[in-house]
């Protein structure tokens, strides 16, 4: 028999799922599953960039209250920034229990990992949703 996940709770599971099973991935990738990803623009994008350092990219989306990447426009994330997450096992387990109550999973994953000192880099908003 299956067992429904709360689409919320399936962000960090899934993350977590992720960095277990491939932990010394340079970049890890959210993405729905209609989003197009141009592999070449990817790769140019991420030949820019260190996954050593922590680092989380998207297309950012909020206001004053708080920025997050946007899970349907694909997110990245460094090794690095994984192993910063998932090294701390309180903030992992508080996010599971704040997934109960949050409506987005994108900006739990924002939010989670503000905690362990990872911001959302908005510099490279505009190679996410579509943009020229």
């Amino acid at each position: 028999m299956l067992t429904r996940v709360p689409m919320v709770r399936q962000f960090i599971m899934g993350l977590e799922f992720a960095h277990m099973r491939l932990p010394h991935k340079k970049w890890y990738i959210i993405l729905d599953d209609d989003t197009y990803v141009v592999k070449e623009s990817l790769e140019l994008l991420l030949s820019h960039l260190d996954p050593r350092e922590p680092q989380y990219i998207g297309n950012a989306v909020g206001d004053w209250r708080g920025r997050f990447a946007h899970g349907g426009s694909a997110v990245l994330l460094s090794g690095a920034a994984m192993k910063a997450l998932f090294d701390r096992r309180d903030v992992v387990a508080a996010a599971y229990r704040e997934s109960l109550d949050e409506t987005w999973g994108d900006r739990l994953v924002a939010t989670t990992l503000q905690k362990v000192g990872v911001i959302l880099d908005e510099r490279y908003c505009h190679y996410f949703n579509g943009e020229a």
